[in-house]
């Protein structure tokens, strides 16, 4: 199915989160950052579950390795759709962010199935906003993404790659696809077949509380280990102890390795 290496043409990411830049500053966690690269605050800290993606911490997010209040912003691109439990993920975000930060998190609609490495939930706009609001975040803005040509033409090109289509068409079929995509076809808004929610959202609070780990303080560092002093044990949330290249946990029951300059924080059985 050569014909489908590339048909469709999204928008880069600069481009998709060009409107909710605004909200980034300081400390920036890139919560699933996945293996699209995009600089975002003063400092990015990007965590992921896939080895590949090359994070600069692997984590699973429903425990995230982090202190409480430690960092100004999170961003979420299509990630919460790859949880077992986005409640408990939005939870963890409320918790590691401080108060006054914005968190900007995207989710699909109408997308065609993608493991990454699994795929378990869509939401409606409203539903991503009742998940946000359920953990105690105040929703600042809602918007959306992707236009009716991309949607038809990614679930025409999930379609075709699992049909009996001939040979024949697959040119012709190849070339609406990229025109979809492109938006040279069916290219305006449809309010109940959006592909992709946003939502930006703010943890409310009496002042700014950043602990005592500010940007300023992190931004001297070393850019190896700059994010360490914002680490903690997935299963006590507390600070860890570097230690002949590990991650100890302050009572010493958790030992968590550095592997190729990457923590690797994932929950122990």
């Amino acid at each position: 199915m050569g014909i489908f290496s590339s048909p469709l043409v999204w928008p880069s990411l600069e481009q998709e989160l060009a409107p909710y830049r605004k909200y980034c500053r300081g400390i920036v966690l890139n919560a699933g950052s996945g293996s699209r690269s995009i600089q975002l605050g003063q400092r990015d800290l990007n965590i992921d579950i896939v080895p590949a993606n090359q994070p600069d911490v692997l984590a699973d997010l429903h425990t995230i390795p982090l202190r409480d209040l430690s960092v100004d912003t999170i961003v979420s691109i299509a990630v919460l759709e790859h949880t077992r439990y986005p409640w408990i993920v939005a939870q963890e975000f409320y918790r590691v962010l401080r108060n006054g930060g914005y968190g900007i998190i995207a989710v699909p609609f109408l997308q065609p199935q993608h493991a990454c490495p699994h795929d378990y939930v869509r939401f409606t706009e409203q539903g991503l906003v009742e998940v946000m609001k359920y953990v105690g975040f105040e929703v600042v803005e809602t918007g959306h993404v992707h236009h009716f040509g991309q949607t038809m033409a990614w679930l025409l090109w999930e379609y075709l790659k699992g049909s009996n289509t001939k040979k024949w068409m697959l040119p012709l079929w190849g070339i609406l696809i990229n025109q979809l995509s492109k938006g040279n076809l069916f290219k305006g808004d449809s309010p109940n077949t959006h592909n992709t929610h946003y939502v930006v959202v703010q943890k409310l609070g009496d002042s700014p509380n950043f602990n005592e780990l500010g940007a300023d303080v992190i931004s001297d560092l070393d850019s190896k280990t700059w994010f360490y002093p914002l680490l903690a044990c997935p299963s006590t949330k507390k600070p860890l102890k570097f230690v002949d290249n590990k991650l100890i946990s302050q009572d010493d029951r958790f030992v968590y390795n550095v592997e190729n300059n990457i923590p690797c924080l994932l929950p122990k059985n």
